[in-house]
């Protein structure tokens, strides 16, 4: 069960469960936080996005919005979930600076944006990865239109080795709507990210997207549908940025990190193509890594292999993570085990070190590959078991 939790000060947080509460309630909270702490009331140099974006006086003080990024293969068999944090901060020259964050706080791109004759204008750009940063060229600038229907974004970046990505994004329209008696203002857009490979064939990728904002609160929820699945992200938390970077320096290690000295497998005869900081989540890349023949694959080796006899009666969830460095190898198993109703547990030892065995065996993985180099990931697998059987293989 999701939680969406407001921080409207540091001092002050509002908690409640989403499939618990109304909107409404959510609605009027944030609004009274607005009338309490005072809100500025002076013309914005927003103009009319400043009704769908947190206030001025907060924005100026940083606010941060946490996401969950859902996507759902195009045949409905794989499923995930990301987390996505994004950094809003308007500056004196009111410049809005947008920063966006993976699950382990690192930074993938910042943006700065202007608002003139309500069109929200990208002014500069770059993106992060590992180590090294690309400027963005901006060839079209206007990001949004929030009073007419229409507005064209046009980027070209250069990333290591040559890869040059080019981007254009249009938006065909806006809705103005309501969501739980609240305006809300949904922008309906089509994107194209074309990549020129040095050494493979180019690819081009095409997206629709609705992003929906919601008066006092910025970008709710925003829905993608690409040639291989759909993507859903929605907002589950708002908090101060002073609070954000308190969270982030609290987290020495990313949320994924596997300790080598504490695995099932011998760790030091595996090792990793980058330092340990640079190891992405699986799904971060183009192909993303994984095992060769997919979910069906793996369940046709565990048909084969395994022995019932272990887990009688067992029930719940039994994950292993672990790493797929650059060269398709897997290492550094560490085991997560939880009952059904994900309370912590222990599963019998036997089954556990016989389920590592038959991971550890396969020999079928497939690093994720980003701009033309094969790069380390996190990977996991878990074993869903109900009443003495194997019922699924997640993701």
């Amino acid at each position: 069960m999701n939680r969406l939790v407001i921080h409207l000060k540091n001092e002050c947080s509002i908690y409640f469960c989403a499939a618990s509460f109304p909107m409404k309630y959510l609605l009027f909270l944030s609004g009274f936080a607005c009338f309490f702490f005072g809100c500025e009331t002076a013309p914005s140099p927003l103009g009319i996005a400043a009704d769908y974006l947190p206030p001025t006086e907060l924005l100026r003080k940083g606010v941060v919005s946490k996401y969950y990024f859902h996507f759902t293969s195009a045949d409905g068999y794989e499923e995930s979930t990301d987390i996505r944090y994004y950094l809003y901060q308007l500056h004196a020259n009111d410049r809005l600076e947008i920063t966006s964050y993976n699950a382990g706080f690192e930074p993938l791109e910042t943006s700065q944006v202007y608002f003139k004759d309500n069109q929200e204008f990208l002014e500069q750009g770059k993106q992060f990865w590992q180590k090294d940063t690309f400027v963005i060229n901006i060839l079209e600038p206007v990001l949004l239109n929030w009073q007419g229907d229409t507005a064209r974004l046009a980027t070209q970046t250069t990333f290591n080795g040559g890869t040059e990505e080019q981007l254009l994004m249009r938006q065909t329209h806006v809705v103005d709507t309501m969501i739980e008696n609240q305006p809300a203002k949904v922008f309906y857009k089509e994107l194209e990210r074309h990549y020129d490979y040095a050494e493979r064939e180019d690819k081009t990728y095409q997206t629709q997207i609705q992003s929906t904002y919601l008066a006092g609160m910025g970008l709710y929820k925003q829905e993608l549908y690409l040639e291989t699945g759909t993507g859903n992200m929605e907002l589950v938390e708002q908090m101060p940025r002073k609070a954000f970077l308190k969270r982030r320096a609290s987290a020495p290690e990313r949320v994924a990190y596997i300790n080598p000295a504490s695995t099932l497998d011998n760790s030091t005869q595996f090792k990793i193509c980058d330092p340990h900081e640079w190891i992405h989540d699986y799904y971060n890349g183009n192909p993303k890594a994984g095992y060769r023949t997919g979910k069906r694959g793996l369940e046709a080796v565990f048909r084969e292999q395994l022995d019932p006899s272990l887990f009688k009666e067992v029930s719940g969830y039994l994950t292993y993570r672990f790493v797929i460095n650059c060269e398709g190898q897997a290492g550094r198993f560490v085991t997560e085990e939880a009952s059904l109703d994900f309370k912590r547990m222990e599963f019998p030892a036997p089954l556990v070190q016989h389920c590592f065995e038959i991971i550890y065996n396969l020999d079928d993985w497939e690093a994720a590959v980003a701009w033309e180099e094969a790069i380390d990931t996190y990977a996991y697998l878990t074993l869903k078991f109900r009443d003495g059987a194997l019922v699924e293989i997640l993701p």
